[in-house]
């Protein structure tokens, strides 16, 4: 468990140097400079907009913040991935920081709008459908509602050990109660997700590979394979850890 909570500690406290700007076509007149930011990768841009449109909203005219949406080169940014997924399947280049472009016209139908909780909503979901493949929900169940709200709170304010004190009982697993499938969500340009339904071992008891889990899915290039900013191998192990993988073309 100890190496468990270093591995997702590195994960946890990565960041992505980010600069936002105005679409230039869009606002034509304006000048205003970029707003720069580190953002964490397990964070989403929905809870990193409000301090993105008070700075924009102080120095334009008329700045329209309800109607705001998210672009990096042609691709709109989906508001309910993890801004590391984002940047991993859509960053091909070394240069950094990031520049996302702000607009407020003609908003793609791809982009969710998410209004209240229901960012939160879709989170827990993420989480309950994890468990559910690892210990068909039997932990995710048996939390109590403030540990649910503790879990997003973790994420809302960047709280490590909140995050962790939860986190920790849905990575438990035991030779009475082994983790049944792996949870890995599989991220293509330009297309849906896909979540294959692997078990940790197979049927010779060896340990699966990222390898195991592309080919579950009909995935049989050499694509580069990136979790967390990093290039990783086809024949890697113990990739529970990997909350995100991105296969680039």
């Amino acid at each position: 468990m100890i190496q468990d909570y270093e591995v997702t500690r590195k994960l946890w406290d990565g960041r992505i140097p980010v600069q936002f700007v105005l679409d230039k076509l869009e606002f034509i007149q304006c000048s205003a400079k970029p707003f720069c930011v580190m953002v964490p990768g397990m964070s989403y841009f929905p809870l990193i907009l409000p301090r993105v449109l008070q700075y924009f909203m102080a120095v334009v005219d008329h700045f329209d913040a309800d109607s705001v949406w998210l672009r990096y080169n042609t691709k709109p940014l989906k508001w309910h991935y993890p801004v590391g997924v984002l940047f991993d399947l859509l960053k091909t280049d070394g240069l950094l920081p990031w520049t996302v472009v702000l607009k407020t016209k003609d908003s793609p139908k791809e982009v969710m709008r998410f209004r209240g909780n229901d960012l939160e909503s879709s989170y827990i979901q993420s989480v309950k459908e994890a468990d559910q493949l690892k210990h068909k929900a039997r932990v995710v169940n048996s939390m109590k509602v403030d540990e649910h709200r503790q879990l997003w709170s973790s994420i809302l304010n960047d709280k490590f050990d909140e995050f962790w004190a939860i986190n920790k009982k849905l990575m438990e697993a035991s030779e009475s109660e082994p983790m049944l499938h792996v949870p890995i969500r599989i991220y293509q340009v330009d297309r849906s997700f896909q979540q294959p339904l692997i078990t940790p071992f197979d049927e010779s008891d060896r340990a699966r590979t990222i390898a195991d889990a592309l080919k579950a899915i009909n995935i049989e290039t050499q694509s580069p394979v990136i979790s967390h900013g990093k290039v990783i191998t086809w024949q890697t192990l113990r990739f529970v850890y990997f909350m995100w993988t991105c296969g680039q073309s």
